[in-house]
């Protein structure tokens, strides 16, 4: 699997049916893009900014990373569908992508069948 291919799982619990192999590919490639402590970090930053997306260069400012390792990382994060990119004139600002999370959280929630 590519890292271009974007979890497109429909929004359903793990529990209510098994993941196709494509699903826990994508699944696995999200999961491996987001559990970087720096990129980690980088969400939380972008989740704080709230309605204002941050630059680059506030990105870098806040978190004490250079802008290259920075920009590596909102790449990699772009790539699997949690973080777009938005030009504004000469800035590029990044945003979370809320169906991302849905997805991820629906696929997640469980609750024991009783």
């Amino acid at each position: 699997m590519t890292e271009s291919q974007v979890l497109d799982a429909t929004c359903r619990s793990l529990v209510d049916e098994p993941l196709s192999t494509h699903d826990a590919l994508a699944l696995a490639q999200t999961f491996k893009i987001i559990g970087d402590p720096a990129r980690l970090l980088i969400i939380s930053e972008i989740a704080q900014a709230g309605a204002t997306p941050p630059t680059v260069t506030q990105l870098t400012e806040r978190l004490n990373l250079a802008q290259s390792t920075v920009s590596h990382h909102l790449k990699k994060l772009t790539s699997v569908g949690v973080v777009s990119r938005h030009r504004c004139g000469r800035e590029v600002t990044h945003s979370l992508v809320p169906e991302t999370f849905e997805r991820l959280s629906a696929l997640l929630s469980y609750s024991p069948q009783q």
